[in-house]
């Protein structure tokens, strides 16, 4: 996969600063998504490719960062490839409506892959340089006791992955307010549905239902945040 060099993308920066210099990122992701191109300068409009482009330039610098915490250097290129991708990804699956900065919502992204790759090559090293023997001795190794239709990587992975996710919502949770905390508390830890809580609080089911999508988008905000 071909990438940009650095070198490129300052000599994009050096001829286009004063046209991106005051767009946010936000309005760039929608050009993207929406293929409608911002008109500041209409005998050159900024179309879904310099958008593109502009933000690539942005985030080289995160993709770089987490390129180089690989000790292994012989993977590097696939890193490269694989954080370039998650964050073209991000670019078209960011929620324009959401209360999440796009900053946030990419670095999320970026760091949850990184992580999960680097969970994928440890396991396989580990694999490669300790596989213990069975009871028996040396005739079978434990490893190929293990049915070939579980993945045991994928599994221990999405554990991972479940245990750091909880413990990034604990931590969000404890930031919200006593009524808030009480409100996901009755749905998720209590059972209660939207109508009995409106009844409860003597009020309509569309209120509690609003109220509790506010809730869900702050939690994500104060998550992303621990990853920022």
């Amino acid at each position: 996969m071909t990438f940009y060099s650095a070198q490129d993308f300052e000599q994009y920066y050096v001829t286009n600063v004063t046209r991106f210099e005051q767009i946010r990122d936000e309005a760039l992701v929608e050009v993207c998504q929406t293929r409608v191109p911002i008109c500041d300068v209409p005998s050159e409009p900024i179309d879904s490719t310099a958008a593109k482009m502009e933000l690539c330039r942005r985030y080289r610098p995160l993709i770089v960062k987490y390129e180089r915490l690989l000790v292994n250097r012989t993977v590097e290129d696939d890193v490269e490839a694989m954080l370039w991708l998650t964050f073209i990804e991000s670019i078209y699956t960011y929620n324009l409506t959401g209360t999440v900065p796009f900053a946030g919502y990419v670095k999320s992204a970026i760091h949850f892959k990184h992580l999960n790759h680097y969970k994928r090559i440890k396991q396989q090293w580990n694999h490669e340089f300790h596989i213990p023997d069975t009871a028996d001795g040396d005739e079978k190794l434990a490893m190929d006791q293990i049915p070939d239709t579980i993945d045991v990587a994928s599994q221990t992975v999405h554990r991972e992955e479940q245990a750091q996710q909880y413990h990034l919502l604990r931590r969000a949770l404890r930031l919200l307010k006593v009524d808030q905390q009480q409100l996901i508390t009755d749905i998720y830890g209590r059972g209660c549905n939207l109508s009995d809580i409106a009844r409860q609080q003597n009020c309509s089911r569309q209120s509690v239902q609003q109220r509790h999508k506010r809730i869900l988008d702050v939690l994500r905000e104060y998550m992303y945040r621990y990853v920022m």
